[in-house]
């Protein structure tokens, strides 16, 4: 074999190794980056739903208490706190393969509904609270808001514990 031949050859080998170990870094690099992208959105998610759960134990306080004077005339004076919902983007756009687990994702879409439900109530709790304390019927119509809400506050506490739980293990 000619010196040449034998200099192409070994250029063409190491060009070869080489371009192996590059692909397999670069492999090895995005495997790391999705593991460590998807722990984050997992983070942001497990915040927000325990951030979530105190509000809602905060907002069933203050239902509960109002709803134990509102017939004598009184209200309570703070105002119900909506609950986070940012977390739903974040993982629409980086899905984490653990919430495709089972029927973690379907469970993660219903608390964000009921989420969105609940923050609708609130904000119409709240304008009927601030805009119509004068009307003969408020403390009914009141007592109504504070009844719906605490139905969907239970319902949602069950499934925020349910889906935060799916997402510890």
């Amino acid at each position: 074999m000619s010196e040449w031949f034998k200099g192409f050859l070994s250029g063409v080998i190491a060009t070869i190794i080489g371009c192996v170990i590059t692909m397999v870094w670069d492999i090895f690099k995005s495997k790391r980056e999705t593991k460590e992208r998807e722990n984050k959105v997992l983070l942001v998610i497990k915040e927000d739903l325990t951030c979530n759960l105190r509000i809602l134990y905060d907002n069933f306080e203050l239902i509960k208490q109002e709803l134990e004077i509102i017939d004598s005339g009184r209200s309570i004076i703070n105002s119900l706190i909506p609950l986070k919902i940012g977390f739903w983007d974040l993982a629409k756009i980086h899905l984490p393969k653990k919430i495709l687990q089972g029927d973690t994702l379907a469970k993660l879409r219903d608390v964000v509904m009921n989420t969105e439900r609940i923050n609708e109530t609130i904000q119409s709790r709240e304008n009927f609270r601030n805009h119509n304390r004068a009307l003969t019927g408020y403390a009914q119509q009141m007592k109504s808001y504070d009844n719906l809400l605490v139905d969907h506050i239970k319902c949602m506490l069950n499934l925020t514990k349910e889906v935060s739980s799916f997402l510890k293990d």
